[in-house]
């Protein structure tokens, strides 16, 4: 066994097979294949392919496309932000606040507040749904600004 085989901690007789200075083992017969130079009597192959394969090997109709493109299209158009900020002014009136008693309940500047309610300016809905007495009233404003039908059932059970 040579030094590099015991580098390698080969110990077993499979991996006792004396490498060249290389890599390649030295004592593989090859292939009369006048095409190729394949090692015949050896459990690896005495050169690296030079060029990754083109596809998977075992599926021949999976190729790479390149990089993936996702459509990114914009969601939040100045329309879209200008219904939401009426959706959030509709609640705080619900609710019965001004402009300054929001932006204190969400603890925000009001100037931010106000660039939310005129659609200059996306609104954060997680600070908005954190505030619990806003959460009913926002629903309701949002279900308005999609058109839905919004029926307020009030009922009251009478435990004797």
């Amino acid at each position: 066994m040579t030094r590099r085989a015991k580098r390698a901690g080969a110990h077993s007789p499979l991996h006792s097979t004396p490498f060249n200075s290389v890599g390649r083992v030295d004592d593989c017969s090859t292939s009369s294949d006048s095409n190729a130079n394949i090692p015949t009597g050896c459990a690896m192959p005495a050169s690296v392919a030079n060029e990754p394969a083109r596809g998977h090997r075992e599926l021949a109709e999976i190729r790479p496309s390149g990089q993936a493109k996702a459509d990114l299209r914009k969601a939040e158009t100045p329309d879209f932000k200008a219904l939401c900020g009426g959706a959030i002014r509709r609640a705080s009136l619900m609710v019965g606040w001004s402009l300054k008693e929001l932006a204190a309940a969400l603890d925000k500047d009001p100037r931010q507040v106000a660039r939310w309610l005129d659609g200059s300016e996306t609104p954060q809905f997680h600070a908005l749904f954190a505030i619990e007495c806003l959460r009913h009233p926002l629903v309701i404003a949002l279900a308005e600004m999609a058109h839905a039908d919004v029926e307020t059932v009030i009922r009251v059970v009478v435990q004797r």
